[in-house]
């Protein structure tokens, strides 16, 4: 429950920092845009599964064979 709170707020600073890094010419923001991607996949772990454009190609991803 915890790491899930942690999670979610790595992605969520790390996208604040990459949205500040648009309009700052010194910020980067495509890794800011990465590590928020890779962390929310962690923090919040349905919303993958759960989304219309997402969902079914996640769930044939994640599939047993």
């Amino acid at each position: 429950m915890i790491r899930r709170f942690l999670w979610r707020c790595v992605a969520s600073v790390a996208m604040l920092l990459a949205l500040a890094g648009i309009p700052l010419p010194g910020l980067p923001t495509v890794p800011f845009i990465l590590l928020s991607a890779w962390a929310a996949g962690k923090g919040w772990p349905k919303i993958l599964v759960t989304t219309i454009l997402l969902g079914t190609a996640t769930w044939l991803w994640r599939r047993p064979e």
